[in-house]
């Protein structure tokens, strides 16, 4: 996993990440569990296990540890912002069919006009057997648009206006002429995703469509840019460059070295509260620990000495918007991985964890820096409060320095990724170091 980049642009779903990063994982001798199996777990072993296919969990149990071992979890989420795809898929306006769409999470909305949209996610069908089953489908080509109003007809367009997304989301999918036949109104959707089906695998036809999950994306893929190629620019960075620094980090952690399990958790649905059956607040993860520590007993003894990293974008300080962050703590891109804290516990750091993240820091030469939100704003949250709430485990949220979070086109650094990789690689090995 040396190119977050070609990682992100293979991923416009959370279902596309988690099989990628699946396949990252299996080719570095992680072998994969179900959880539905009964496991014989062996120490030096290298795991995963995934649900819904858009949440994974991989670690790497230690030949020679200490009793009971510590946890050495670090822990990002699978999803974006994006644009659904409603259960009735297509409406009509006059001759325009148009797909009905749902936002999901807090998308800066203006972003996605006017820009090339493909379509992504998940559809299950009865194949020609009758049997129920399912496929990942990625369009890659631009089907579909969601056209600005003109200036002329909308003479307050710069003047901050409101998108209202029901009326003004909907991206047309295709003309059609007033006396069409049609009479099911879904049927010029249903036709192109079985195109698809087709085309992966033509013995499933005829199917029957049956559900699915499927977003738009933009189809400029993520790049390196700048005039000294000093920025990663591109859509799901936020959290996708998180969930390829874990994946590097982790596929190269020697289980030889004690004396801690090394562990990824990546999580589905955080932009929305992550209250799912695939989400932080499920018992996804504790379901996996139970597995591996062979009672509750060794569980909540290896928790005091454990260290959650949540891992999560920061932002970073916007030059044209300097009153919207704290003086005395605005993160720069390029300039070194953000502890993130926040006295109302929005984020799980304290100062003790700080200091343990900080010395391993310190090991690795690596920068560090410091965000906390203005007192007179409101702070958004990660999965690190959650899962140190359900755990017991002591956390630090930390992340990446980010321009235009949840934008269809966001900005981080280069020198930031590697920087972060390298903190976690020296994470994996001594992050037990430090414990109370």
């Amino acid at each position: 996993m040396d190119d977050p980049i070609s990682f992100i642009n293979a991923s416009p779903t959370p279902f596309h990440a988690v099989r990628e990063a699946r396949a990252h994982l299996t080719s570095q001798g992680f072998q994969p569990l179900r959880e539905e199996d009964a496991w014989t777990l062996q120490p030096g072993g290298r795991y995963l296990v995934t649900r819904n296919d858009t949440s994974l969990a991989a670690f790497t149990l230690p030949v020679h540890s200490a009793q009971p071992p510590p946890l050495l979890l670090a822990a990002a989420h699978t999803d974006s912002p994006a644009l659904k795809v409603k259960p009735n898929p297509l409406k009509r306006k006059k001759d325009h069919l148009l797909l009905d769409l749902a936002v999901y999470g807090s998308a800066i909305l203006a972003t996605w006009f006017d820009r090339d949209l493909s379509l992504a996610g998940r559809i299950d069908y009865l194949d020609s057997a009758q049997r129920l089953t399912h496929q990942l489908i990625d369009l890659t080509e631009p089907v579909t648009r969601i056209p600005n109003l003109a200036i002329h007809l909308n003479r307050t367009a710069n003047d901050d206006t409101k998108i209202n997304p029901h009326e003004e989301l909907s991206a047309p999918w295709l003309s059609i002429p007033c006396e069409t036949g049609e009479t099911d109104p879904a049927r010029p959707f249903l036709e192109r995703l079985e195109q698809e089906i087709a085309r992966q695998d033509p013995h499933a036809m005829p199917i029957r469509i049956l559900g699915w999950d499927l977003s738009l994306y933009d189809t400029q893929p993520a790049t390196v840019a700048g005039v000294n190629r000093q920025w990663i620019v591109g859509a799901r960075l936020d959290n996708l460059l998180s969930v390829t620094a874990i994946l590097a980090a982790l596929g190269r952690h020697d289980p030889t070295t004690p004396p801690g399990i090394a562990m990824a958790a990546l999580f589905d649905h955080e932009e929305v509260g992550s209250l799912s059956m695939a989400g932080a607040t499920s018992n996804f993860l504790a379901s996996l620990l139970g597995r591996i520590y062979p009672d509750p007993v060794t569980l909540a003894r290896a928790m005091p000495n454990s260290l959650l990293l949540s891992i999560d974008n920061a932002h970073g300080y916007h030059p044209n918007y300097p009153a919207k962050q704290d003086d005395n703590h605005t993160p720069q891109l390029n300039a070194g991985i953000v502890i993130k804290q926040h006295a109302n516990q929005r984020y799980a750091t304290s100062g003790a964890t700080a200091a343990r993240v900080k010395a391993l820091a310190l090991r690795a030469a690596l920068p560090l820096q410091e965000f906390t939100v203005r007192a007179d704003m409101a702070c958004g949250s990660t999965v690190g409060p959650t899962v140190a709430a359900q755990l017991g485990i002591p956390t630090v949220d930390l992340g990446l320095p980010t321009w235009a979070m949840h934008s269809l086109r966001e900005t981080a650094g280069t020198t930031d990724w590697d920087h972060l990789v390298r903190l976690l690689a020296v994470f994996f090995t001594n992050g037990h170091e430090g414990r109370r």
